[in-house]
């Protein structure tokens, strides 16, 4: 977070309503590399390896889905700091808030965090079986043990079965399809907002002064045959 507040200086982004909403939405993101990281070195310290012996059994394993998450990430914010119109103006800093922090997590979950895991981590004996809460502990990690097994036997099913994964996946885009869809596109649902534009466009070579004649009939049309009609604008020389 720190160092994503450092970007901005950088990028001359301001600490603002989106930029703040990014950094929400960013914390729980970021903690996620350096969860991923301790959690393989213990699981290998379990198994009877020194703290550094796991921090590089668990590195070698969790350093390419690291690697993958923040280019994941970075695929899907950073092309919203190009958009163009109001979309653009007001999801840059909120995309690249998200996309840096990110990246610096997954620097940090590649460099210090396997150091400190090394340095900080020790091996200790369980004794969650004393008293009500560890006993609440033991059942729960026996509980979460059952399940992670039963997610990875689902999730080894579908690598068998890769066609099986692909009909899945087609039916995913296919809802998401239809949901975009049915859900609105824009940033502003198409609805009545209260106000109307007319356009009035008069033959080439037509002066300013006719152009303005013609407009100023217009509106005060407009302000007779329509009782409800708060106010009015015109604006002559260009097309809105």
């Amino acid at each position: 977070m720190i160092g994503t507040l450092a970007a901005f200086i950088v990028l001359n982004f301001s600490i603002n309503t989106l930029t703040l909403f990014a950094m929400v939405l960013a914390i729980g993101l970021v903690v996620d590399d350096a969860i991923v990281v301790i959690e393989n070195v213990e699981k290998h310290m379990e198994e009877g390896l020194e703290p550094v012996d796991a921090t590089e059994r668990a590195m070698d394993e969790v350093q390419g889905p690291v690697v993958a998450i923040a280019f994941v990430l970075a695929a899907v914010f950073v092309p919203v700091a190009f958009l163009g119109g109001m979309t653009g103006v007001l999801y840059k800093q909120f995309a690249l808030t998200i996309a840096i922090s990110m990246a610096l997590s997954a620097f940090v979950a590649l460099t210090l965090t396997p150091a400190l895991c090394a340095m900080i981590l020790k091996k200790h004996e369980a004794k969650d079986d004393e008293g009500v809460l560890g006993r609440f502990f033991v059942k729960f990690n026996n509980w979460f043990e059952r399940t992670k097994h039963g997610y990875m036997g689902v999730v080894a099913s579908f690598i068998r079965r890769t066609k099986l994964a692909f009909l899945f996946m087609i039916v995913v885009c296919i809802v998401a399809g239809a949901v975009f869809k049915v859900l609105p596109s824009t940033f502003v649902p198409d609805e009545d907002q209260g106000y109307l534009f007319a356009a009035v466009q008069l033959p080439e070579g037509t002066s300013m002064n006719q152009t303005q004649k013609t407009i100023d009939k217009v509106q005060a049309a407009a302000q007779q045959s329509i009782p409800q009609l708060k106010s009015t604008m015109a604006v002559t020389g260009f097309d809105i």
